[in-house]
């Protein structure tokens, strides 16, 4: 059976961009298509990924045609989102957006990986910084 790995928008951003911390990413998704991994996110996703990718059209990191060819190529990855969420899952995210001092988007990936018994990989500093509370943050 599949592993379960939550990835965020800051992995999954950073290697659609070609940044240098997105070879991270790599082997999860080696993984992925070899069907060892499923790659799971939060509804949110989308939105955070469009926002990315928005922003960096708009910072001229980008242009126009490579925004929509890393919208194609992220078609491609095989990523499962999850809708959101019972009243207790809502209630689980507040309680460790509280306690690890997150905010509600960050709380809502924590609450998907705990949810799910997976492993979870980002980039973001804050999430990054529960690795040592949180042993499944890779």
């Amino acid at each position: 059976m599949p592993h379960d790995l939550v990835a965020d928008t800051s992995m999954i951003a950073a290697f659609l961009l070609r940044e240098p911390q997105g070879e991270k990413f790599d082997s999860v998704l080696l993984q992925v298509i070899a069907g060892t991994m499923r790659l799971r996110v939060p509804a949110l996703f989308s939105f955070e990924m469009l926002n990315v990718l928005l922003m960096a059209e708009r910072q001229k990191r980008i242009t126009p045609a490579q925004q929509n060819q890393l919208i194609t190529e992220w078609e491609t990855i095989p990523i499962n989102e999850h809708p959101l969420l019972d009243s207790l899952a809502r209630r689980r995210i507040l309680t460790h957006a509280d306690r690890y001092n997150l905010t509600a988007y960050d709380a809502t990936y924590l609450e998907l990986a705990e949810g799910l018994n997976a492993s979870f990989l980002s980039l973001n500093t804050e999430l990054l910084k529960l690795k040592g509370t949180l042993d499944w943050i890779l």
